[in-house]
């Protein structure tokens, strides 16, 4: 086992954080800004750590901004616990219609519980694109367009594809959510 730095026989623990479950209210569940979301929750509860199981991404193709937001699970949001915070004061906001509970006992979910919805996010964000693959835009400006795969960037969301737009050969980097792939024959 592992020991902490302060004293050789002290074992580290890792602290299991737990999460307090949020409805969305109706304007909640359309709101496509993820950071307003955040925002309003930290300027109720103060400054804790929130996971909207959402993803957001935009592109700027040289003509107009687009973006797009995901959500891989509709109508919550999850908010860091600390005790001797009232959280009921999120359900008197245009965003929030409630926060789960049981009593005064607020419903909890340990991170084991939230982290396969923030890998479910980052799978949704990323894709699962490799080098190669015949893929077809399905947003923005170019939507439609066929191409192939030339790029995947690590640690991004961006994945460049190879068209053959107006017999020229170019590369165009897209969001991956821009993308599908495209029907084996």
């Amino acid at each position: 086992m592992p020991f902490s730095n302060d004293s050789p026989k002290t074992p580290k623990v890792k602290i299991q954080r737990k999460w307090v479950v949020v409805q969305l209210s109706h304007a909640g569940e359309r709101e496509k800004n993820i950071s307003a979301l955040e925002k309003s929750i930290k300027r109720i509860v103060g400054q804790l750590e929130v996971f909207v199981p959402a993803a957001s991404q935009s592109t700027k193709d040289g003509v107009r901004d687009d973006s797009n937001t995901m959500f891989y699970m509709d109508g919550y949001v999850f908010v860091e616990y600390r005790p001797g915070i009232n959280y009921g004061k999120l359900s008197d906001t245009t965003y929030f219609s409630s926060v789960l509970s049981v009593g005064r006992e607020y419903h909890l979910l340990n991170d084991s519980d939230i982290n396969p919805l923030k890998k479910g996010v980052q799978k949704m964000k990323v894709g699962s694109f490799s080098e190669g693959d015949e893929v077809k835009v399905i947003k923005g400006t170019f939507k439609d367009l066929p191409g192939k795969v030339t790029i995947v960037y690590d640690g991004n969301e961006v994945v460049q594809v190879e068209t053959g737009f107006l017999s020229k050969r170019m590369l165009i980097d897209f969001p991956s959510s821009y993308l599908k792939k495209s029907e084996s024959r």
